[in-house]
């Protein structure tokens, strides 16, 4: 939900809204009642965006991938492993 339309319902409801195409790996946006927005920021990944564009849970449990690598389910950073071998191309 865009800002405008959260600030719309928030007012109408007399209950915060998340604007949710403000949302990011480290933050969250709230529309109040009264018109004014509410931050809320994490030093710490609080969601991870998914392949699909969607947000998802944060899972660092190593996974083996379809290619042979090994890399966290859910992680902020595109972090993977070689899956054996010689050595070569270990972190990507």
């Amino acid at each position: 939900m865009d800002e405008a339309a959260a600030l719309a319902q928030a007012k109408a409801s007399g209950q915060q809204v998340e604007v949710t195409t403000a949302r990011s790996e480290f933050t969250t946006t709230h529309a109040n009642p009264d018109g004014t927005l509410t931050l809320t920021q994490s030093t710490t990944p609080q969601r991870v965006r998914q392949d699909d564009g969607t947000w998802g849970v944060i899972d660092t449990t190593l996974e083996r991938r379809p290619d042979g690598r090994v890399a966290p389910k859910g992680a902020v950073v595109d972090v993977s492993f070689s899956g054996g071998g010689s050595g070569a191309d270990m972190l990507r």
